[in-house]
Protein backbone atom coordinates (compact mmCIF):
# COMPACT_ATOMS: atom_id res chain seq x y z
CA UNK A 1 0.00 0.00 0.00
CA UNK A 2 2.82 1.97 0.91
CA UNK A 3 4.42 1.68 -2.08
CA UNK A 4 1.31 2.35 -4.29
CA UNK A 5 1.14 5.73 -2.73
CA UNK A 6 4.59 6.42 -3.47
CA UNK A 7 4.43 5.72 -6.95
CA UNK A 8 0.76 7.80 -7.19
CA UNK A 9 2.51 10.91 -5.70
CA UNK A 10 5.10 10.80 -8.51
CA UNK A 11 2.61 10.75 -10.55
CA UNK A 12 2.51 14.95 -9.36
CA UNK A 13 6.15 15.10 -7.21
CA UNK A 14 8.73 13.06 -7.45
CA UNK A 15 9.24 10.73 -4.09
CA UNK A 16 12.24 11.70 -2.18
CA UNK A 17 14.91 9.19 -2.31
CA UNK A 18 17.07 8.56 0.79
CA UNK A 19 20.30 10.69 0.90
CA UNK A 20 24.00 8.85 0.59
CA UNK A 21 26.38 10.38 3.68
CA UNK A 22 29.29 12.54 2.43
CA UNK A 23 32.51 10.47 2.69
CA UNK A 24 34.23 11.84 5.27
CA UNK A 25 37.97 13.43 5.24
CA UNK A 26 39.19 10.31 6.66
CA UNK A 27 37.61 8.52 4.18
CA UNK A 28 38.67 10.48 1.58
CA UNK A 29 42.39 10.47 2.75
CA UNK A 30 42.42 6.99 2.39
CA UNK A 31 41.06 7.07 -0.80
CA UNK A 32 43.75 9.27 -2.03
CA UNK A 33 46.89 7.62 -0.25
CA UNK A 34 45.72 4.09 -1.77
CA UNK A 35 45.72 5.96 -5.16
CA UNK A 36 49.40 7.07 -4.87
CA UNK A 37 50.94 4.18 -3.49
CA UNK A 38 48.88 1.95 -6.65
CA UNK A 39 50.21 4.51 -9.10
CA UNK A 40 53.87 4.28 -7.36
CA UNK A 41 53.73 0.33 -7.35
CA UNK A 42 52.52 0.35 -10.96
CA UNK A 43 55.67 2.91 -11.62
CA UNK A 44 57.59 0.36 -10.04
CA UNK A 45 56.88 -2.85 -12.07
CA UNK A 46 56.25 -0.71 -15.10
CA UNK A 47 60.14 0.74 -15.64
CA UNK A 48 62.21 -2.15 -15.15
CA UNK A 49 59.85 -3.65 -17.80
CA UNK A 50 59.79 -0.82 -20.16
CA UNK A 51 63.75 -0.69 -20.18
CA UNK A 52 64.10 -3.96 -20.82
CA UNK A 53 61.94 -3.66 -23.77
CA UNK A 54 63.84 -1.42 -24.89
CA UNK A 55 66.90 -2.74 -25.05
CA UNK A 56 65.83 -5.89 -26.63
CA UNK A 57 64.22 -3.82 -29.40
CA UNK A 58 67.67 -2.31 -29.67
CA UNK A 59 69.43 -5.32 -29.58
CA UNK A 60 67.39 -7.08 -32.60
CA UNK A 61 67.49 -3.79 -34.62
CA UNK A 62 71.73 -4.02 -33.89
CA UNK A 63 71.33 -7.76 -35.26
CA UNK A 64 69.11 -7.10 -38.36
CA UNK A 65 71.60 -3.91 -39.50
CA UNK A 66 74.93 -6.45 -39.33
CA UNK A 67 73.57 -9.23 -40.47
CA UNK A 68 72.34 -7.24 -43.52
CA UNK A 69 75.59 -5.32 -44.00
CA UNK A 70 77.26 -8.70 -43.99
CA UNK A 71 75.25 -10.59 -46.05
CA UNK A 72 75.06 -7.34 -48.73
CA UNK A 73 79.40 -7.53 -47.98
CA UNK A 74 79.61 -11.44 -48.96
CA UNK A 75 77.34 -11.23 -51.82
CA UNK A 76 79.32 -7.90 -53.32
CA UNK A 77 82.72 -9.20 -52.50
CA UNK A 78 81.81 -12.73 -54.52
CA UNK A 79 80.60 -10.97 -57.25
CA UNK A 80 83.81 -8.83 -57.77
CA UNK A 81 85.61 -11.73 -57.18
CA UNK A 82 83.65 -13.44 -60.27
CA UNK A 83 84.37 -10.25 -61.91
CA UNK A 84 88.26 -9.87 -61.38
CA UNK A 85 89.07 -13.05 -63.08
CA UNK A 86 87.41 -11.76 -66.86
CA UNK A 87 90.37 -12.07 -69.09
CA UNK A 88 89.94 -8.46 -70.89
CA UNK A 89 87.70 -5.97 -69.54
CA UNK A 90 87.31 -2.54 -72.07
CA UNK A 91 88.46 0.41 -70.38
CA UNK A 92 85.13 1.36 -69.00
CA UNK A 93 84.23 -1.86 -67.42
CA UNK A 94 87.30 -1.80 -65.61
CA UNK A 95 86.42 2.15 -64.09
CA UNK A 96 83.39 0.84 -62.98
CA UNK A 97 84.82 -1.88 -61.71
CA UNK A 98 87.74 -0.16 -59.89
CA UNK A 99 84.60 2.11 -58.52
CA UNK A 100 82.94 -0.77 -56.97
CA UNK A 101 86.34 -2.31 -55.87
CA UNK A 102 86.28 1.77 -53.37
CA UNK A 103 83.09 1.64 -52.70
CA UNK A 104 83.52 -2.06 -50.86
CA UNK A 105 86.22 -0.63 -49.17
CA UNK A 106 84.18 1.88 -47.77
CA UNK A 107 81.56 0.46 -46.89
CA UNK A 108 83.88 -2.20 -44.85
CA UNK A 109 85.69 0.63 -43.13
CA UNK A 110 82.16 2.09 -42.35
CA UNK A 111 81.11 -1.50 -40.98
CA UNK A 112 84.70 -1.70 -38.51
CA UNK A 113 83.93 2.23 -37.70
CA UNK A 114 80.09 1.35 -36.54
CA UNK A 115 80.64 -2.17 -34.41
CA UNK A 116 84.41 -2.59 -33.63
CA UNK A 117 84.68 -5.52 -35.97
CA UNK A 118 86.63 -5.82 -39.06
CA UNK A 119 85.94 -9.04 -41.00
CA UNK A 120 88.41 -10.57 -43.99
CA UNK A 121 87.57 -13.03 -46.37
CA UNK A 122 89.90 -15.68 -47.35
CA UNK A 123 91.35 -16.67 -50.46
CA UNK A 124 89.66 -19.89 -50.55
CA UNK A 125 86.40 -18.05 -49.48
CA UNK A 126 85.31 -20.43 -47.04
CA UNK A 127 87.23 -18.76 -43.96
CA UNK A 128 86.34 -15.23 -42.66
CA UNK A 129 88.81 -14.06 -40.27
CA UNK A 130 87.45 -11.48 -37.80
CA UNK A 131 88.77 -8.87 -35.19
CA UNK A 132 86.44 -7.37 -32.73
CA UNK A 133 88.27 -4.45 -30.70
CA UNK A 134 87.79 -2.01 -28.02
CA UNK A 135 88.63 0.33 -25.47
CA UNK A 136 90.19 -2.11 -22.97
CA UNK A 137 90.11 -5.24 -25.04
CA UNK A 138 90.03 -7.02 -28.48
CA UNK A 139 89.48 -10.65 -29.64
CA UNK A 140 90.51 -12.42 -32.41
CA UNK A 141 88.13 -15.38 -34.33
CA UNK A 142 87.51 -17.02 -37.92
CA UNK A 143 84.34 -18.34 -39.18
CA UNK A 144 84.43 -21.38 -41.14
CA UNK A 145 81.42 -21.18 -43.87
CA UNK A 146 81.44 -24.58 -44.39
CA UNK A 147 82.82 -26.59 -41.37
CA UNK A 148 83.38 -29.97 -41.97
CA UNK A 149 81.79 -31.36 -38.78
CA UNK A 150 78.46 -29.41 -39.73
CA UNK A 151 75.73 -29.60 -41.17
CA UNK A 152 74.28 -28.09 -44.90
CA UNK A 153 73.73 -24.32 -43.62
CA UNK A 154 76.44 -24.57 -40.32
CA UNK A 155 78.99 -22.43 -39.66
CA UNK A 156 82.38 -23.16 -37.63
CA UNK A 157 83.51 -20.53 -34.48
CA UNK A 158 87.19 -21.04 -33.68
CA UNK A 159 89.12 -18.11 -31.48
CA UNK A 160 92.54 -17.18 -31.35
CA UNK A 161 95.26 -18.73 -28.96
CA UNK A 162 96.58 -17.23 -26.52
CA UNK A 163 96.56 -12.87 -26.36
CA UNK A 164 93.84 -12.96 -29.09
CA UNK A 165 91.43 -14.34 -27.04
CA UNK A 166 89.30 -12.36 -25.21
CA UNK A 167 88.99 -14.17 -21.63
CA UNK A 168 85.60 -12.10 -19.76
CA UNK A 169 83.60 -14.20 -23.25
CA UNK A 170 81.35 -17.06 -22.08
CA UNK A 171 82.74 -20.67 -21.27
CA UNK A 172 81.25 -21.72 -24.87
CA UNK A 173 82.59 -18.61 -26.63
CA UNK A 174 86.18 -19.76 -25.27
CA UNK A 175 86.62 -22.85 -27.94
CA UNK A 176 85.30 -23.70 -31.21
CA UNK A 177 82.17 -24.86 -31.47
CA UNK A 178 79.59 -24.94 -34.63
CA UNK A 179 76.53 -23.18 -34.97
CA UNK A 180 73.56 -22.75 -37.33
CA UNK A 181 73.79 -20.01 -39.28
CA UNK A 182 70.79 -18.10 -38.30
CA UNK A 183 72.50 -18.03 -34.85
CA UNK A 184 75.64 -16.08 -36.52
CA UNK A 185 73.86 -12.58 -35.68
CA UNK A 186 73.37 -13.63 -31.85
CA UNK A 187 76.83 -14.81 -31.53
CA UNK A 188 78.29 -11.81 -32.78
CA UNK A 189 76.36 -9.44 -30.60
CA UNK A 190 77.67 -11.43 -27.71
CA UNK A 191 80.95 -10.65 -29.17
CA UNK A 192 80.44 -7.71 -29.54
CA UNK A 193 78.95 -6.75 -26.36
CA UNK A 194 81.74 -8.23 -24.06
CA UNK A 195 84.86 -6.74 -26.18
CA UNK A 196 82.89 -3.28 -25.56
CA UNK A 197 82.06 -3.39 -22.10
CA UNK A 198 83.49 -1.35 -19.83
CA UNK A 199 85.24 -3.39 -16.29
Amino acid sequence: HGWHECTTARAEDSCPLPSMPAPSKRDSDATSLRRKLDELYDLRCTEPEQEAKRLAASLEEVQRSSDALVTSLRRQLTQQSADAIKAVQPAHELDALQARVERLERQAAAYEMLTGLSVDVGKDGRTISCCCKGEERAHEFAVDLFPEDGDAGDLGYQPASGDGSCKELPDYLQDGIIFERSQAPTLMCKIIGVVMSRS
